[in-house]
């Protein structure tokens, strides 16, 4: 079982959903309930949900519908839905299907096949989410050792301090989104700050030569 795992039941007959709830919760999922596709749609906009068990015939909007704007207009759609129905005609579950339904259950349902089926999701919800977690921090890894690179490269190559500032604001900038630089030179007792910006947009190193007319 997936601890703490969060199931919202949409059915628009009570006796149903009171059903659902006790089986439910009785394995330790906490239960959300809602008797209508809007309402359900309203609390999914505003409460995270790990699992939807929804029933397909219901006035209003119908599973199906509730099934695709969860993906459309919700934009979740890793979210696991499941068809709830006592529909015995095939048409519907590929209507569901490319609504966007994961999985289907019969009414009356059964309790073992009931558990099976949200245990196996919901672990299945845990493990993509913990690869996209995995991804997202590999590639913030790699974007800090290639920013680590970019900053000992402009190091070694710098030979004083304005040439340093210079050749980190180019190897930084394009990674920091910068489209100029100021470079500060000394110039007696008077500190003078210039901005220079390359051909493309990027922060270059003053050239020699590079003088401000008098």
């Amino acid at each position: 079982m997936i601890e703490g795992g969060r199931i919202l039941v949409v059915d628009d007959e009570r006796l149903n959903r009171r059903l659902l709830e006790v089986i439910l919760g009785a394995e330790g999922y906490l239960v959300l309930e809602a008797p209508d596709g809007d309402t359900a749609l309203a609390l999914l906009a505003r409460e995270p949900v790990d699992l939807v068990l929804l029933d397909v015939m219901m006035p209003g909007l119908d599973g199906v519908e509730v099934c695709r704007l969860i993906r459309d207009d919700l934009a979740l759609p890793l979210l696991p839905v499941v068809m709830l129905t006592a529909l015995t005609d095939a048409s519907w579950r590929s209507r569901a299907r490319a609504a966007g339904a994961d999985d289907f259950l019969t009414k009356p349902i059964d309790e073992d096949e009931l558990l099976l089926r949200v245990k196996n999701l919901l672990l299945m919800r845990a493990y993509y989410r913990l690869s996209e977690s995995q991804r997202r921090a590999a590639m913030a890894e790699a974007r800090r050792w290639k920013l680590v690179s970019q900053v000992a490269d402009a190091v070694a190559q710098c030979r004083d301090h304005a040439g340093l500032l210079a050749a980190l604001l180019v190897a930084l900038g394009p990674e920091l989104d910068l489209t100029g630089a100021a470079f500060y030179e000394a110039e007696g007792a008077e500190l003078r700050c210039r901005a220079r910006t390359g051909s493309r947009g990027r922060a270059r190193a003053p050239r020699r030569g590079d003088r401000r007319s008098a």
